[in-house]
């Protein structure tokens, strides 16, 4: 089963042509494209990957923020759905030694 969690981001036209994206509720999560419909689909798995990496480790995933407060120069603001499965608790690693 699957979960969408969905959240704000910005895409800005660069200078030399493509499109950055950045979530402004998660750190780290960011990427580009050299098209707008390339970076709204790269988007969508970077958001994906951050989600599932933080539930993965049992990280609390921050509020997003209301689409109306964020603000960008020349570009847009848009939401990001992203489709995780359902992760039921955080994975474990154990280092076992051999005797």
């Amino acid at each position: 089963m699957k979960k969408q969690y969905v959240y704000p981001a910005q895409f800005v036209n660069e200078d030399n042509g493509t499109t950055s994206v950045f979530f402004p509720d998660l750190d780290g999560c960011h990427t580009y494209d050299s098209t707008l419909e390339g970076a709204a689909l790269m988007a969508k798995d970077a958001l994906e990957g951050w989600v599932e990496t933080m539930l993965e480790i049992g990280e609390p995933l921050p509020s997003p923020s209301k689409i109306n407060e964020i603000t960008v120069g020349d570009g847009c603001v848009m939401l990001v759905v992203a489709d995780v499965k359902n992760i039921k608790s955080p994975n474990l690693y154990v280092k076992r030694t051999a005797n």
